[in-house]
């Protein structure tokens, strides 16, 4: 493999970690419904509720789903509730394509003698590389229902116990 090859493969590789670094430190932390994303909820009675959770393309679907359950945890603590059970579940995740067009240059020295000085010519070429794929942005709601006493036919969440259990 010739020089010029050697530094396009080093570059994609390169551009491909910091990528790959990137992502690994960008994950949505729990917060309020925003560019990067968040949760949000919707009243749909005086006990029940629509709670959304939204990441980004380095968030994971436990932690999607672990926030969802937070807010809903938290919602249910607010108006005076003690349980909730999840009534239903729907993904909310989005697929995004992406497409990054990058321009390789390199310069390469040649070097010759023809009198007593050195010679330098410098040749560059340049290359275009173009990166695409697909990132998914997990989401999810949850029809959340809340109780004041632990209902017997139903498996319900003790709010304040997950709320212990999984605040960060």
């Amino acid at each position: 493999m010739n020089r010029l090859g050697f530094n396009m493969k080093l570059t994609k590789i390169s551009g491909f970690a910091f990528f790959c670094l990137t992502l690994a430190s960008c994950s949505t932390g729990y917060q309020v419904a925003g560019f990067n994303g968040g949760y949000s909820e919707i009243i749909t009675s005086s006990d029940s509720y629509l709670v959304t959770f939204r990441g980004n393309g380095c968030t994971t679907d436990e932690t999607v789903m672990k926030y969802a359950l937070m807010r809903a945890s938290e919602l249910a603590i607010q108006h005076g509730y003690r349980y909730f059970t999840v009534l239903s579940s729907t993904d909310q995740s989005r697929m995004i394509n992406y497409v990054d067009t990058y321009e390789n240059t390199s310069a390469a020295a040649k070097s010759s003698s023809r009198t007593s000085s050195s010679k330098a010519d410098v040749q560059e070429s340049s290359s275009t590389s173009t990166y695409s794929g697909v990132i998914r942005k997990p989401g999810l709601t949850l029809k959340v229902k809340c109780f004041k006493e632990k209902p017997h036919l139903l498996d319900a969440i003790d709010a304040e116990y997950y709320l212990d259990q999984n605040r960060e």
